[in-house]
């Protein structure tokens, strides 16, 4: 029975991160913005939910290193697992600029992270440092992808033509079944 519920699991899994992809694609089509800024803001935050539900109970609990951990497992998990099973499935392109926009966000950002921890303790306005760098980055993006003249070629959703409700439903079916099983 546990095997059985482990493979449901994945198919439900894999059928709700098909559908997130749909629906966040069909919400930048609808809206005429790159799908990475849909990427970068619905699809990334909402699969970080869950994380970020395991580690407030962490930190509420006296568990911090729970906290601690989840965050740079799930980075390390993000880039090395993810990008590398996707880039072993198919190949990926990128653009060069965007990628060392990025990059060199999430350099200074985990320089700062370190910084903040180095000492052992991770305080009240660390939190609100980080929250405004995330603040800054979705800004920063924003404006970088608006100026992107390729998001025009991007390739059309299924969902484009349906409704906004069903467009909504695909998007956070993933993150629903996610729940179930975690």
């Amino acid at each position: 029975m546990p095997l059985l519920l482990i493979v449901l699991g994945f198919v439900l899994l894999m059928g709700g991160a098909e559908y997130t992809v749909r629906g966040a694609v069909a919400i930048a089509n609808r809206l005429h913005i790159p799908s990475l800024i849909v990427g970068l803001t619905i699809v990334a935050l909402g699969t970080s939910v869950p994380e970020c539900v395991v580690s407030i109970k962490s930190a509420l609990s006296g568990n911090a290193g729970i906290s601690v951990g989840n965050v740079i497992g799930s980075n390390i998990a993000n880039v090395l697992l993810v990008l590398g099973a996707s880039a072993l499935i198919y190949p990926i392109s990128c653009d060069g600029k965007a990628f060392y926009r990025d990059f060199s966000f999430l350099f200074v950002v985990t320089l700062v992270f370190s910084f903040f921890v180095i000492n052992g303790r991770f305080i009240n306005w660390n939190g609100w440092v980080l929250l405004g760098f995330l603040i800054l980055f979705l800004i920063y993006n924003y404006i970088g992808a608006q100026s992107d003249e390729n998001f025009e070629n991007e390739i059309p959703s299924q969902l484009v033509d349906c409704g906004w409700l069903i467009i909504l439903f695909a998007l956070v079916l993933f993150v629903d079944i996610y729940h179930l099983f975690i």
